[in-house]
Formats: structure tokens, sequence, C-alpha cells
């Protein structure tokens, strides 16, 4: 193969040896609903990938995540209802079943920009139908993309799973689009405490508390200063809240301030693994972001994602 250009791709991240998947000399002829899922596929309509990736059982305490490098590349145009050219990134049977959905692109996505500057195999970066602004590519355009998903966890421990990709053409193959992959392995990652909230009835809130260490602080943590870029999207040091205003940090600040007692949504010291909190009466219409954080003995703060939720 040769070489990719230097500064153009990012890849290889190590050594000489990377995957590149492309749809060029797949039958294409797919019809893919705008921003997916993919369309069921027949063996040979796509750029195919698939190799057997079994799941060890996690340690105590622990969970597993899938890690690779990707990057994906189209020479289609954005928003394109017809020539709707996709990738698809998934733990699967081998044979058609989706166990597991890790990444999905098509020309829809709102993360593709142009121009490309990652090439195919024979060191070129495929033409864009649409110029300007050019062939599309996964941003930051020319560099890796590093993807650290949790496994469902009902697939840890199973033999039997396979690491699938797949690139496909909508409508026709003139135009085809490709996707890199690199550094696939799986890490041990520590369970996190996950707050979930629903509605029994209208006007109640319900909240439910899950992977939680027994005996000690934690607290759901409430932020009506939405992410533009979506739940968990703030800064690291916020735990992916957003906290630009004034208001934002004192609503924050008083609610870890609140005693810890039994029942309290907002503060009490675990007695289980998973604890149900309510309902409450809240107001229906409120959007707001959520996040369970557990502090544990010496200090060790461990947080969970960050949800967002409108009350109903």
């Amino acid at each position: 193969m040769p070489p990719v250009p230097v500064g153009t791709s990012g890849f290889p991240t190590e050594g000489d040896q990377w995957c590149i998947v492309n749809a060029l000399g797949a039958s294409g002829s797919l019809t893919v609903p705008a921003g997916g899922p993919a369309p069921v596929f027949t063996p040979g309509q796509t750029g195919n990938l698939n190799v057997m990736f079994p799941i060890p059982p996690p340690a105590p305490g622990m969970t597993l995540a899938i890690v690779f490098d990707w990057n994906y590349v189209s020479p289609e145009c954005a928003n394109d209802p017809t020539y709707n050219d996709f990738l698809d990134i998934s733990l699967t049977d081998g044979a058609g079943t989706i166990f597991q959905n890790l990444i999905y692109r098509d020309t829809y996505s709102t993360t593709l920009g142009a121009p490309a500057t990652t090439p195919e195999e024979t060191g070129i970066v495929t033409a864009g139908f649409c110029n300007p602004p050019g062939t599309l590519e996964e941003m930051p355009i020319g560099a890796p993309k590093t993807a650290v998903i949790n496994i469902d966890p009902t697939l840890l421990g199973m033999n039997n799973i396979f690491f699938e990709v797949n690139v496909g053409d909508g409508a026709d193959a003139a135009y085809s689009s490709y996707a890199y992959i690199d550094n696939l392995t799986i890490i041990s990652v520590p369970i996190l405490p996950t707050i979930t909230m629903s509605s029994p009835a209208p006007g109640q809130t319900l909240i439910v508390d899950t992977n939680l260490a027994v005996g000690v602080d934690t607290f759901n943590v409430f932020n009506f200063e939405i992410c533009p870029g979506g739940p968990g999207s703030g800064p690291a040091m916020f735990y992916g809240f957003c906290l630009t205003s004034p208001t934002s940090i004192n609503n924050v600040i008083q609610q870890l301030l609140l005693p810890a007692f039994a029942g309290n949504p907002f503060h009490y010291i675990s007695t289980n693994g998973a604890e149900t909190l309510g309902p409450f009466a809240v107001q229906p219409g409120l959007t707001l972001d959520a996040i369970c954080i557990q502090i544990g003995f010496g200090g060790l703060v461990n947080a969970g994602p960050v949800i967002n939720y409108t009350t109903q």
C-alpha cells in the first residue's frame, strides 16, 4: 500500500499498520435514512471489516470499555437525501445482528466538516461531489479520533462477539466513502454511579441511582444551564456540567451543601447498590442536566455520566 502523505491523516498512530475500510468496489445501491440507522444490507453491498472480538468478564467493581482510533471520510454532499453514504461501527454476532452500535455517521452528521485531508489507500483524497465545500471528514480534520465506549453489560463475558465496520454507498457507488481503524483494544474502567429520571405520573419525577458503592456520600446534582454541545460536554473540572453564570454555580454549590438523610434526592448515604428516590412533585416542562456523584473514603470522587431530562 502506498504511504499516506505525512501530516495529512495523523495515521498511523504507532508502527506502520492500520486498516482502511473503503466502500469502493461494493455494490452500494442502498437506501439510507437521514441520520440512520444503517440500512439492512447483504454481504458485498458495503466495505466491511469483521473481526472476532471475544469479551472477557470484568474484575469485581469494574466494567469494560472498547477503545479504538478511527476516522471517516465521505465525498458526498452534506445532508444528501439520496446519496447518503454511511459508516456503522458495531459489536455484532458476525452475521448481521447488531448487539451494540458504537459509532454511526452519514451525510447528516453534524460532526463532519470540509474539506477533507485524509486520503484513501492510494494516498489520494477522493474528490467531493459538492465543491465547495469539498469532501467531508470527521472533525477535527486530518487527525485520528479516539473512541472510548463502555461495553453493554449484557455482552461482558461473551466469546462469540465481532467488531464490525461497514461503510456503505447511498443509492450509487460512484463516490465511495472510507474509514480508518487502528489500535483496537479493551480496557478496564470503574463502574460509574448513574442517575436515571422518569415520570410515573404527570407532575411527578422518580429518581433511580444505580452502580453505587455502599456506605458513602451520594449526591444527585441538577443544573438548569444546558450545555449546547449536549449532556456532559462541559469542562472536565465541572464533571461535564456547563457553569458559566454565577446563578448556575451558586445553584450547584447550594445542592452540595445540603445535609445527607435517607430519601433526600440531593444527598444521602448509600445503603444499597441501587437506590430509588421519590416520586417527587415537580413542575412539568423543566429541562435540566443531572449527574450522580459519590465521594468515598479518603475523598475519592466517582462521578457518573451527565444526563438531560425534561420533567413531565
